[in-house]
């Protein structure tokens, strides 16, 4: 169960990657600037939520020793708590 979470972070995590590298591809043959400032604006957002999520699922790890998996150390007791 628990390597199926993890796969299933993984695969989340892939899904995301692709689908803002492909609107930055989109965005690079507009010609609207002001359109293509906003979307990257987005774009840059979504990645940071993407990078803060996936330190979070690390952090309360999916493994049975708590960890994110191999190399990932088991979260801290504070974070044990939550």
């Amino acid at each position: 169960m628990k390597s199926d979470l993890l796969v299933a972070r993984l695969m989340g995590v892939a899904g995301a990657k692709g689908a803002l590298a492909q609107r930055e591809i989109n965005l690079e043959g507009l010609k609207d600037r002001p359109y293509v400032a906003q979307m990257r604006g987005k774009v840059d957002e979504l990645r940071k939520r993407s990078a803060e999520s996936r330190g979070s699922s690390v952090k309360h790890g999916c493994f049975p020793d708590g960890s994110g998996g191999p190399g990932q150390p088991a979260p801290t007791k504070a974070l044990s708590a939550r």
